[in-house]
């Protein structure tokens, strides 16, 4: 009886102990908890209160890379990728790290192309932010893959929506048009923006290429309805330009020929004809005009 009894005192020491553990780790284990949630909130705070680091200098990402330049390469480009999916960069310039972090990754491999057109769109803010550096990027990128036509039409949309520049419009837009696998209405989007900088000629060749080589029956209508109007255009010029000519050589400044014949000299030595054949007429005030012009003016 007494070691029945002692076995029974024994057991509810034990229970007791078991439960004592029990009651440490349900206090223990929610504040384990409740301190790495802190920790945890302290350090995203820290983070948020401290800027992103610059990216590492070019050269010594080359020196340090031992050869190993495409592999470092990667490594820069997953740290651009964490740099642009840190949300707290959205608010710093709009990701103005952004383009920095690229140029390091196309200075150790020149050819990946895609690093040219992430940055070009990626790090342009919608009030235009950092679009002059990623611009940079992709004029870089457009010299290390000349052959891809989306690289200087990224550029050319940068200019056309944040810039005006009329002349990166131009330049942009028609270099992706003279591209492979280039849709075909860039042709006419390069030729608004040539003519818009007064290279028509460059217009019209570009729109006569574009009319030999495309099958879309609307886009061939369109084109040459456009080749129309600037050629109609450019002869304008060319009489207007004739016409300034013949009044020097009368030493009339309100001269005006009877017939446009009489305008041909040693640079105007055959008269134009309109694009549907017509001649093209003078009307008052010694003004040139398409077929039907002069009638219209009555």
């Amino acid at each position: 009886m007494a070691e029945t009894a002692a076995r029974s005192v024994a057991g509810q020491d034990k229970m007791i102990k078991n439960r004592s553990w029990i009651i440490w780790l349900a206090l223990f284990v929610p504040c384990t908890l409740w301190a790495h949630a802190d920790l945890d909130q302290r350090e995203a705070l820290r983070a948020q209160q401290q800027p992103w680091p610059e990216p590492p200098p070019e050269l010594a990402l080359k020196v340090s890379a031992l050869g190993f330049r495409h592999f470092a390469a990667d490594m820069m480009w997953l740290a651009s990728i964490q740099y642009f999916g840190a949300e707290r960069n959205l608010s710093d310039g709009h990701f103005r790290l952004l383009v920095p972090f690229l140029e390091r990754v196309v200075a150790l491999d020149p050819l990946f192309e895609y690093a040219y057109r992430f940055g070009g769109v990626a790090a342009v803010g919608p009030k235009g932010e950092n679009v002059d550096q990623a611009n940079r990027l992709l004029e870089k990128g457009h010299l290390a893959r000349p052959e891809v036509w989306k690289i200087p039409y990224i550029r050319a949309s940068n200019c056309l929506q944040h810039t005006g520049d009329q002349k990166c419009m131009a330049e942009g837009f028609t270099a992706a048009a003279g591209l492979p696998e280039s849709p075909a209405w860039l042709g006419l989007l390069a030729s608004r923006h040539l003519k818009a900088e007064a290279r028509d000629s460059e217009a019209f060749e570009l729109l006569a290429r574009l009319v030999e080589n495309t099958d879309d029956p609307m886009l061939k209508l369109r084109v040459e309805e456009r080749l129309g109007t600037l050629q109609t255009e450019l002869d304008l010029k060319t009489l207007n330009q004739a016409l300034a000519r013949y009044r020097l050589r009368l030493d009339d400044a309100n001269a005006c020929p009877n017939e446009l014949s009489e305008l041909m000299d040693n640079r105007l030595t055959q008269v134009p004809r309109s694009p549907t054949g017509a001649p093209y007429e003078l009307g008052e005030e010694c003004k040139f005009g398409p077929p039907g012009f002069a009638e219209r003016l009555k």
